[in-house]
């Protein structure tokens, strides 16, 4: 088609957060609070540098309302669910199959997916057969009927290429809610996902051909201070867990580091194991070490900003 023809999406910015595996935002994983905990840390993170914005934050339907409430201090810059009724704005984020067909949203400079729209895997089969003009998803599907083992359509090449393509179209669509449909517009407008699957960017980068886009590989500090507070053995918490609890206790002062172990009750081989926590590391960036031995002694630093 002609350049002339073709619309610019320059402004557009996709940003892809990566890095911890068990930072997750699918709709299994989001199921255990932990989870969801970790999810609002990472929304207030991304949140808090973005006043003067209006951001659409989309999530499923079942935490909707829970994620709203936990983001009450930054509501000035969410824009909250839109009735179909026209009864007004309601006290939720939007949500998956909440907002079809609504223009309500198009003030939204910015959209985080917190999570991703999907159908059961039966559903994707279905529209797999459906476009499936040269017969090849039918194949497949003979095939794999022959191996006893086979029981979920969901491992099926044909389904999983379906439910890529269905959610970046989904994807594209929730994005022409924003203020990127106002073509003669000038403002950057950005889109978020966590943890999205590669197909799916690939192609929603496809539909947005000249937009900007970008992979963080690390999550924030405080997302993984979180995850590793999260986590427990046996039912108790680890000991990176309650180091990273002390230390946000912690006023900073001088201490010996025989006397955090002792308040936690850590011998010096499970201070050691605790250290290499991925969170414990980067709050050691911001602390000074004095001395050696069962003298050496921790405080924060000052520059610490």
């Amino acid at each position: 088609m002609h350049h002339r023809f073709r619309s610019s999406y320059q402004r557009l910015t996709i940003h892809v957060q990566r890095s911890d595996s068990r930072f997750s935002v699918s709709k299994t994983a989001m199921a255990h609070k932990p989870t969801r905990n970790v999810l609002t840390v990472w929304l207030k993170n991304k949140l808090s540098g973005m006043a003067g914005h209006k951001v659409l934050v989309v999530t499923y339907k079942g935490y909707a309302k829970e994620l709203w409430d936990a983001l009450s201090e930054l509501h000035d810059r969410l824009i909250p669910l839109q009735a179909d009724d026209n009864s007004g704005p309601k006290e939720s984020l939007p949500y998956f199959g909440g907002m079809n067909g609504s223009n309500r949203y198009n003030e939204a400079d910015c959209v985080i997916c917190a999570g991703l729209g999907r159908f059961d895997s039966e559903e994707y089969f279905n529209r797999a057969l459906a476009f499936d003009f040269d017969g090849s998803a039918w194949g497949e599907f003979e095939q794999a009927c022959l191996d006893p083992s086979f029981r979920n359509t969901d491992d099926l090449a044909c389904v999983q290429k379906m439910r890529n393509l269905t959610m970046a179209r989904d994807l594209v669509q929730l994005v022409f809610r924003s203020t990127l449909r106002n073509h003669g517009g000038k403002e950057p407008v950005s889109l978020w996902l966590i943890q999205p699957p590669e197909e799916v960017v690939m192609h929603v980068r496809e539909s947005f051909r000249d937009c900007q886009h970008d992979e963080i590989s690390e999550l924030p500090f405080e997302c993984l201070s979180e995850l590793a507070a999260g986590r427990t053995f046996q039912g108790k918490p680890t000991h990176a867990s309650k180091l990273l609890k002390w230390l946000a206790d912690w006023d900073g002062s001088p201490i010996l580091i025989a006397e955090v172990q002792g308040q936690l009750g850590m011998k010096p081989g499970q201070w050691k194991e605790a250290r290499k926590n991925a969170a414990v590391k980067e709050a050691f960036k911001h602390i000074e070490t004095d001395g050696s031995g069962k003298n050496c002694k921790i405080k924060r630093s000052e520059n610490v900003e």
